[in-house]
Parts: C-alpha cells; sequence; structure tokens
C-alpha cells in the first residue's frame, strides 16, 4: 500500500538521521490540546502555540469573493431554500462559560457581560443581518460539555444543526464516522472561500476530506494562539540600544537571540539559593513551541493527503528539535514554566502577575493572556516567537487543539440547511467578527502602537496546525517534554513505529466510514 511505504521510507531515512543527531533537553511543559472535556477546562501551558487577517486566503480570488460594495460573500451559493424560514432558529452546539472559564464560545450569541462590546456588537450585527435577511434566528445551545452533548444526540435527532466542539474531541468524531464531509455541500458552503481557514484545511483534512474547519466563523483559534509579550520599561533598561521589532522585521529575532537576551537579565530576587517564580527571568513560558516557531511539525501529510511523521523525516526537524530541547533542558538560567513555579495553585494568575510587575522580561502569551494583562500597569508590546535561525523564511506558531472545530453531525435534520447557515455565519464572521476581535479587542485595546500591531499582523498570519496535536498521538507530543533529553534520539527512534501506527489506524477508521 502507497501509505506503508512513505512510513517505511520516512524510517528509514530518519535512521539515517538519528546517526549524526545530538541529544538535547526538554521543556518542562508541552503544548498540548484538551484530551477530554474536563482537562481543557485548564489553561493550556503559555508556550503553547502561535495568527493580519489570520485567514489564509486563495491568491487572486477577492473579486470572487466580494460584492460591489467590497463585503465578503458567497457568490456561487445556491438559493436560501424559502421553506427552511420554517425552522426559524439556527442551533449551534457551543461551550457554556461554567467550565470553560476561559475557552468557552462568544462568537454564536451574545450570552455573557463579560465579552468585550466589540465582540457583542459584532455577533449582533452578523446575526441581525442574517436575521433581517433570511428570517433564521442564530441560537446557542450552550452546554458544559460539547462533546458529551454531542455523544448523546447521536442516538436521536440532535436539538442542533451544528457543533463546534474543541478540534481534539471533532477529530475523535470525524474518525468515528459521526461528522459529514464539507466539501460535500458544494452551493451551500464553500470551504475553499477566504472565510474557512486554508492552513486548517490544508493540515487537518485526511485524503481531501475535511469533517471540521475553523475560520472566520470563530475567534477562538486566535484565543489559543499567540507569540511573546515583553515589557517594553524592562526592555528599555537592559537593551536600551536594542529594537525587538527591527530584529523582527530585518529576520535577526532567532532563537539564539531570545536565549542569549533572557541568560543575560536573569538572577534571584531572593537568598533562599532557590530559583522561582520569586525571583527576576529572562522569560515565562518559554518551551515547545519553539520547535514549531521554526515552521516544523510533528505529523504532515503525504502528496496524496495522508498523515505521515514529519519529525525526524528530514536532518532540519531533527536538529531543530535538538536545539530546542538543549535550550530548555538549561533548568532555571533563563526560562521557567508555569509547571516548575514552587507553588502550583493559581499558577496561571501568578505567570501573568510576574510579567505586570515587572518581574520577567518576556511572557509566552496566547490571545486570552494579552487581556489579563490589563489589570497591570505594565506597557508591553508583542512579537512573534523567534525563528530558528536567520535563514529560516517567515514566523510561525502552532495553534492548540483547544480551537474549535466546526462541523455538521450526520444526524442532523437538513445538512444542507446546516451547511448553508453555517457559511453564512463564516461569511458573517469575515465582515464583522475577526476584525472586532483582532482590531479592536487586540489592537485597539492591547498593542498601543503602530509597530505592536504589525507585528500582530505576523503573529496570526501564519498559524500552523499539527496533526499530531489535534488527533493526540502523544508518542511525538511528548518527544518535546523529555525527562532526559539527551535520549531525544533514542526516544524517537522508538515513538516512529507507535505514531506510524495511530496514523495507520486514524485512515483506516476513515477510510471504513
Amino acid at each position: 500500500m502507497k501509505r506503508s511505504l512513505s512510513f517505511i521510507c520516512a524510517a528509514l531515512m530518519l535512521l539515517s538521521l538519528l546517526l549524526a543527531s545530538c541529544g538535547g533537553n526538554a521543556p518542562a511543559e508541552t503544548s498540548k490540546g484538551p484530551a477530554s472535556e474536563t482537562e481543557s477546562s485548564a489553561e493550556p501551558a503559555s508556550e503553547a502555540t502561535v495568527s493580519s487577517e489570520p485567514v489564509s486566503e486563495p491568491a487572486g480570488f477577492e473579486d470572487e469573493y466580494r460584492d460591489a460594495d467590497g463585503k465578503y460573500v458567497n457568490k456561487k451559493q445556491v438559493e436560501f431554500d424559502e421553506a427552511w424560514k420554517e425552522r426559524k432558529e439556527f442551533r449551534v452546539l457551543v461551550y457554556s462559560n461554567h467550565v470553560q472559564t476561559t475557552y468557552f464560545s462568544e462568537e454564536v450569541e451574545s450570552l455573557y457581560e463579560t465579552t468585550d462590546d466589540k465582540i457583542r456588537e459584532a455577533v449582533d450585527t452578523r446575526n441581525k443581518e442574517i436575521e433581517d435577511k433570511y428570517g433564521i434566528t442564530i441560537k446557542a445551545v450552550a452546554v458544559d460539555n460539547v462533546a458529551e452533548s454531542l455523544r448523546t444526540a447521536l442516538a436521536d435527532t440532535p436539538n442542533f444543526d451544528a457543533a463546534m466542539p474543541f478540534m481534539s474531541s471533532a477529530a475523535v468524531f470525524a474518525q468515528d464516522g459521526n461528522l459529514l464531509d464539507l466539501c460535500d455541500f458544494e452551493g451551500y458552503l464553500d470551504i475553499k472561500a477566504p472565510w474557512w481557514d486554508q492552513n486548517a484545511n490544508d493540515s487537518l483534512s485526511i485524503a481531501d476530506k475535511i469533517y471540521f474547519s475553523t475560520g472566520d466563523i470563530s475567534i477562538m483559534q486566535k484565543i489559543v494562539t499567540g507569540g511573546f509579550a515583553f515589557n517594553k520599561k524592562l526592555m528599555s533598561s537592559y537593551f536600551p540600544d536594542v529594537s525587538l521589532y527591527e530584529l523582527v522585521d530585518n529576520g535577526e529575532w532567532t532563537m539564539d537571540k531570545f536565549y542569549e537576551m533572557c541568560k543575560e537579565v536573569t538572577h534571584p530576587l531572593t537568598d533562599d539559593g532557590v530559583m522561582d517564580e520569586n525571583d527576576f527571568w529572562g522569560t515565562v513560558g518559554a518551551g515547545a513551541g519553539l520547535y514549531f516557531a521554526s515552521g516544523e511539525k510533528l505529523c504532515t501529510k503525504d502528496s496524496d493527503g495522508y498523515p505521515i511523521v514529519a519529525i525526524g523525516a528530514d536532518e532540519r526537524s531533527v536538529n531543530v528539535a535538538s536545539k530546542v530541547l538543549g535550550y530548555i533542558s538549561e533548568k532555571r538560567s533563563w526560562n521557567i514554566t508555569a509547571g516548575e513555579f514552587t507553588v502550583q495553585a493559581g499558577k496561571w494568575d501568578k505567570v501573568v502577575q510576574m510579567f505586570g510587575e515587572d518581574q520577567v522580561l518576556f511572557c509566552g502569551a496566547l490571545g486570552s493572556a494579552i487581556k489579563k494583562f490589563r489589570k497591570y500597569d505594565v506597557v508591553f508590546g508583542m512579537v512573534p516567537q523567534p525563528k530558528y535561525d536567520k535563514e529560516q523564511d517567515g514566523y510561525f506558531t502552532r495553534c492548540s487543539s483547544a480551537a474549535y472545530g466546526a462541523c455538521i453531525p450526520v444526524n442532523v435534520e437538513d445538512p444542507n440547511f446546516s451547511a448553508y447557515m453555517l457559511d453564512l455565519m463564516a461569511v458573517g464572521g469575515k465582515n464583522y467578527l475577526t476584525k472586532a476581535y483582532y482590531d479592536a479587542t487586540l489592537k485597539g485595546k492591547d498593542a498601543n502602537t503602530v509597530d505592536d500591531e504589525r507585528m500582530l499582523d505576523i503573529i496570526y498570519g501564519n498559524i500552523l496546525y499539527d496533526i499530531s496535536n489535534v488527533y493526540q498521538i502523544t508518542e511525538l507530543e511528548n518527544l518535546l517534554s523529555l525527562d532526559q533529553p539527551d535520549k531525544f534520539s533514542q526516544q524517537l527512534q522508538s515513538a516512529i513505529p507507535a505514531a506510524e501506527a495511530k496514523l495507520a489506524e486514524i485512515v483506516e477508521r476513515y477510510e471504513s466510514n
């Protein structure tokens, strides 16, 4: 079988690379998406992942997707079925804010007073526009556990028309044959349109089948993505002659430069002989994200669209992993992670406090954390995660599997209606929601200079989605959190067969549906 042959070839290449690879050191905390609904109630590690308009747009198709006024519109969409008006509502299953205190849905319907005004206005504007034109009210079916509710509903006709579980949960439902291929709704939903994230489509499809996706329909992939915030006062004090913005623009913002700066400023604030959260750090939250900032992935796809192991498939991926693990293994000399705090209770709030109270130069910051800096007087800027080296083309970050995957369960009452309305919501998101979140919430409130806005353009312009993270290939995910990083090559060689077996099982499950 072609896929098996590609696995074998990758393994043979790996063996030759491992002979030349060197050991490294592991990040204390890797970024992983929620393996379960319970896990996802806790924030992912801050180094976990990092998207101008963050959605990838097909080159040369702007006019095709805009009307005469410049608004996005699906010109290929079939006429709305007037019989659908009898349904009156389009209901989307989403997370409530009862358990998910950070990663709850705010983009389907305005339900919470804590939602930023600009986001509420954008959601209400989109929904009213749809209701006025089509007579359909957009409703959020907010529950504590989307995966649990979705699985229960599969035994009967659900009380919703579409769902937005975490991607890691959506991947399970897709493998079980419980989701419909979004590519099958031509005329109703245009999955190749710019309001759907083409990076997500390209990365997460299996043999050109797309069972869940994201884009302007959701703000969650932005919330769980980020770069590094830096304290401008501390930067001016310690490195008065260095402009981080110029480093980024000139392609000189690299892992080596980041490490050197953090190493130089880290020092104790107490005389207890222990470097912990009570001391001064170059950075808090650097870890596995540095590997993905290089543009490398743990898994990618072959020419036939089937998933394959990427780490170890070429020399660069091995070199990047070894370098990252080597830096992270240098414990308590330049970087600390929340998992290394002496007191674990309230560790994420402590991370924000350390940055807000001038105790750390850099802070790995997801979009969800940026808002939390507001309660402090800290003046900060944003930069993308550093490149592997100067030769690297562009800056990258990996999106967490805590992003939502918009999907259509197989047993909804009218799949065409579901597809049609999802596309309308995504188009409306492109016209209103993304702008509200990105320009108003991030730029307007948090990034207070033109340079910082430009850095956000860079950060949110290159989101990576990784099959390994979304499909929970733990054998590969754990490689970036080794307790004995000098054994990386050995562990990698051991992990490859198990990872390939899981990928083969994923493909088999898809093909059996």
